[in-house]
């Protein structure tokens, strides 16, 4: 079934990522929609209200994203060593400066980048510029301008490098 699955998206692959992507984003923006799914307001609910239904919801998102690509790797659709997250080493540094930074970009944003998505989509101009600012920096942070300063700070202190 997944070989005849396969032959077909090969035969018009633009045909199915752009509608999959539609499908896939409108579901997403749904269940964001109706169930408040946001990092930062899940924290936020913990420490003021002392409610762990969002950080359960969280964690659930989480659990099945592994479970899929578990089951992807399985089924053969995908290899997990060819993403680009698997590296041989452990960057321990740039994660925590990186969460920090991201942490109080969401503090500042007014919530996490699903929750600006969403919001986006509903016509907050300022939740797309929010958007827009993330993407130019987190591609100049991974390849562009600022990838090799990001490089000569954090490469000296992976774990790879102290061992």
């Amino acid at each position: 079934m997944i070989d005849i699955w396969k032959e077909v998206v090969i035969e018009s692959p633009a045909f199915f990522i752009g509608w999959g992507g539609l499908i896939i984003g409108m579901v997403f923006g749904f269940i964001i929609y109706r169930t408040n799914f946001c990092t930062m307001g899940s924290i936020s609910d913990i420490l003021t209200f002392g409610d762990y239904s969002r950080f359960r919801a969280w964690l659930l998102a989480g659990a099945t994203a592994i479970i899929g690509v578990g089951v992807l790797q399985k089924l053969g659709v995908m290899n997990p060593a060819d993403a680009m997250y698997m590296t041989p080493s452990f960057g321990w540094a740039a994660n925590v400066v990186g969460g920090l930074m991201f942490g109080l970009g969401m503090v500042l944003s007014g919530g996490c980048i699903s929750r600006n998505l969403v919001r986006a989509g509903g016509g907050d101009l300022r939740s797309l510029m929010v958007l827009m600012i993330t993407g130019i920096f987190a591609f100049m942070t991974i390849g562009g301008i600022i990838g090799p300063l990001r490089i000569s700070l954090f490469a000296p202190v992976t774990a790879d490098h102290l061992a």
